[in-house]
């Protein structure tokens, strides 16, 4: 069995050489549960050789590098969006050349079709690239590495991906998750560019086992139920595997991942499930292609867990990743009554079907159940049927009043631009929903998501029924990489027809003005954090800097002069007492609670810094994965400074620092910072 390199305390000091990792950019508050659960499921079935790696907390303002909508309204359809980036990336590779994209005229023509900034999705790539060049030379040993792509990482994972295959002793990879699973012609460009070995279908966690366990003992890979494969000749092959029962699956091994560097809102949030798959078959959605069918798990398994996570890891707050959690209806209700009986007091949110009465709304609340998503999507009878929703716009009010009058916030999901949804249709869904958000100020938002076909929906496979015609990429495109083409040909660009174009743009807009647009930003982003400090970020700043007024003004004068500025942000650099440091930086399982032999250092994500208030000298402390700045007390700063010059045991902090009856001794400040992800264990 392969072993980990293990520090002088026999714990895991380095990168294990077999990992699951995710690449930004991609949206979650919490631990990535599909990694979470694929080491659960290795762990309990005898094999921990895994660790984790999560490059999005490094960054974690990383731009979508493909937008849905055009900018003058186009719908571009979700299977390879950035296919134009794609190409020359395995291009690029397939030549020996530099990965990422050079900022071209090439590159800004497909900016500015999406309505995209330029400057910061090559800065964001660059700096992606950049981050890959300096830290994977340090790992020494890299064998087996899987990845889980949703459509937004999918470019940023072949990028990974490359960088890997460029190692001296490239590393076996494998890819799987929504992405690969719902869209074919992504899973055969990865395998045949080389990046990937092994795609992953569906949920994977036996494949997972079962593809290790071969490539370990030496035996072909090829053939795997839950894979697709390239074969010698080219062709590719493909074996489905039985679904796995959700009952029976163990606790996701959340001890293998930095829990502390997900908080949000203050908040220790952890995923969780009470079911996999999906009741329904709308029309729009893509969940059976990954999940294939609704799998409920029992109340008093979702129960037990939930109080494992709570209890081994301090979850305060429970992100359900079920597609629906009223998909059986008792079952959500047995699991409320559960959490009452037994007093776990953490709070919850997931997705609903617009199905729910005051009653089991108000049993909710009790339990802790804080948000619900639901999917509305239209409040017009006529388009519910088109979308084969299975459901009535009475029925979806009223569920929307049963959660806000119970105290649940909500978000309503609506759709502009579905095909056959007239102007009159969708204005009387925004009227009702502006009448219940005037209602309940500040208990309900809306969250826009206008109709994209891709092609794991039912709509893709019948696209002329619905009114739409296909369109596939330019000429110029598909040039870009003639090794590919015959697969980039199969792939549709976006869709004409009906309710598309200005119309669904200008649906988008009414409801878009609900909400507030950000703004693409350039050169270096500076964020407040206490009167007269910022901090800085992208550019020369790198990862971030804590910087103060006057440093500010000056880093701003520069942003003409490139050397110029990168040797001021040095200089601001070496005046911080830690900086943020990258993914080889070591870091240790988490667990609770902490022995004396346990050896801390800082948190890789912190950076910290001297400072000058109106109330005195103080340390800064800034979490840049959780967006967090603390002022500590002068204790605690001497903590985190004996702790940034040296990685001690608790022990030795335990023996070093103050005591007194109303003085914590430095052991258990550090033991504190450990919980608030300012310091990690080694």
């Amino acid at each position: 069995m392969i072993q980990p390199d293990l520090d002088d305390h026999g714990r895991s000091g380095t990168l294990r050489p077999n990992l699951l990792c995710t690449v930004p950019p991609f949206a979650s508050d919490a631990p990535p549960a599909g990694a979470a659960s694929l080491l659960g499921y290795l762990k309990a079935h005898g094999c921990d050789d895994f660790g984790f790696l999560d490059l999005q907390l490094w960054q974690r303002e990383f731009p979508l590098p493909y937008a849905l909508v055009g900018a003058f309204g186009e719908s571009f359809v979700r299977e390879v969006a950035e296919l134009p980036l794609v190409l020359r990336l395995l291009r690029a590779f397939d030549e020996g050349r530099p990965l990422a994209p050079a900022r071209d005229e090439a590159f800004d023509a497909y900016c500015q079709e999406r309505a995209l900034n330029p400057g910061r999705l090559a800065r964001a790539l660059a700096g992606l690239d950049g981050l890959l060049a300096s830290f994977l030379p340090t790992v020494a040993r890299l064998d087996f590495v899987g990845f889980t792509v949703w459509s937004s990482n999918y470019l940023t994972t072949l990028l990974t991906a490359a960088h890997l295959k460029r190692r001296p002793k490239p590393p076996f990879v494998i890819a799987g998750g929504p992405q690969v699973t719902e869209s074919e012609n992504s899973a055969r460009l990865a395998l045949r560019s080389g990046l990937v070995d092994v795609v992953v279908l569906s949920e994977g966690e036996q494949t997972l086992l079962e593809l290790y366990e071969a490539w370990r003992c030496g035996r072909s890979t090829r053939g795997i139920a839950g894979t697709m494969w390239r074969e010698d000749d080219g062709s590719f092959g493909c074996q489905e595997r039985p679904l796995l029962r959700v009952r029976e699956l163990p606790l996701p091994a959340f001890e293998k991942m930095p829990v502390p560097s997900y908080q949000s809102r203050g908040m220790r949030i952890l995923p969780h499930q009470l079911s996999r798959g999906c009741t329904g078959s709308c029309s729009f959605c893509s969940e059976w292609g990954f999940w294939r069918s609704f799998r409920p798990d029992s109340a008093e398994h979702a129960l037990e867990q939930a109080g494992e996570l709570r209890e081994r890891f301090g979850a305060q707050f429970l992100q359900f990743t079920d597609s629906l959690l009223n998909g059986h209806f008792g079952r959500l209700v047995q699991f409320a009554e559960g959490l009452l009986e037994r007093g776990l007091g953490v709070g919850w949110s997931g997705f609903m079907r617009p199905d729910m009465d005051p009653q089991t709304a108000r049993l909710l609340a009790r339990a802790g159940f804080a948000m619900a998503f639901v999917g509305i999507e239209s409040l017009d009878d006529a388009t519910l049927d088109l979308m084969q929703k299975r459901a009535t716009s009475e029925r979806g009010l009223g569920a929307l009043e049963a959660f806000l009058q119970a105290g649940i916030e909500v978000q309503a999901g609506v759709i502009p631009g579905f095909p056959g949804d007239s102007r009159a249709a969708f204005l009387k869904t925004v009227q009702a929903l502006l009448g219940l958000r005037e209602r309940y100020a500040g208990r309900l938002q809306l969250n826009v998501e206008p109709f994209v076909v891709s092609p794991g929906q039912p709509i893709f496979r019948d696209l002329q029924r619905y009114g739409l015609s296909p369109v596939g990429w330019d000429e110029p495109v598909l040039d870009t990489a003639p090794k590919y083409r015959d697969l980039a040909e199969r792939i549709v660009c976006r869709v004409e027809g009906a309710n598309q174009g200005m119309e669904r743009l200008g649906q988008l807009r009414i409801v878009n003005a609900w909400s507030e647009g950000r703004v693409a930003p350039a050169g270096i982003d500076f964020e407040e954090l206490t009167e007269g400090w910022y901090f800085a970020s992208g550019g020369a700043a790198g990862a971030g800097l804590m910087v103060d007024e006057g440093e500010r003004e000056r880093l701003e004068s520069l942003v003409a002069d490139s050397q110029a500025l990168a040797r001021e942000a040095r200089l601001v650099g070496e005046r911080h007492l830690a900086l943020p440091r990258g993914p080889e930086a070591a870091v240790g399982p988490f667990r609770l609670p902490l022995e004396s032999g346990d050896r801390v250092t800082l948190s890789p994500f912190v950076l910290a810094r001297r400072a000058s208030l109106e109330q005195g000298e103080a340390l800064l402390v800034f979490d840049l994965a959780v967006r967090r700045l603390a002022i500590v007390p002068d204790e605690v700063g001497q903590v985190i400074e004996a702790i940034a010059r040296q990685p001690r045991t608790l022990g030795q902090l335990q023996a070093q620092g103050p005591r007194g009856r109303d003085r914590a001794s430095w052991g258990e400040i550090a033991a504190s910072l450990v919980e608030a992800g300012m310091v990690v264990e080694l």
